[in-house]
């Protein structure tokens, strides 16, 4: 089946480590949000099922409207699947850019997540 593994592939560790990194990073903050209002749970469960379809996992963003494109470019995810997308199918670089963006956004969410998380953790058990 002529599937050839091209150097680009070694570029996968960064993507998956600023990955779990955002994840991480909101994580922290949604947790600390849910312990303090317990709708937040309900809330997410349906907003992560609208951003799994606002993400090109089973369809190209060609198809998505242009109007629509800055709006659907705020969510990081869009350019985390595009970039694995690029690597792994069409073996080309991802968007470097992006990806500079969203790991700085990452820098900054990261210690941000963690300090409400930590000041939060008091009042958990408290909470609960």
């Amino acid at each position: 089946d002529n599937v050839e593994l091209k150097l680009i592939v070694f570029f996968l560790p960064i993507l998956q480590t600023i990955q779990f990194l955002l994840t991480v990073s909101l994580a922290y903050i949604l947790a600390a949000i849910n312990v303090t209002f317990r709708d937040t749970q309900h809330t997410l469960g349906v907003l992560l099922q609208l951003f799994f379809y606002l993400t090109p996992i089973f369809y190209q963003i060609d198809n998505v409207p242009a109007k629509y494109l800055p709006l659907y470019n705020l969510n990081p995810m869009v350019h985390l699947i595009t970039a694995y997308r690029n690597i792994l199918i069409y073996g080309t670089a991802p968007d470097w850019q992006a990806l500079l963006i969203i790991g700085i956004a990452t820098v900054i969410f990261l210690p941000v997540g963690l300090y409400i998380f930590r000041v939060q953790s008091d009042r958990f058990v408290e909470e609960l």
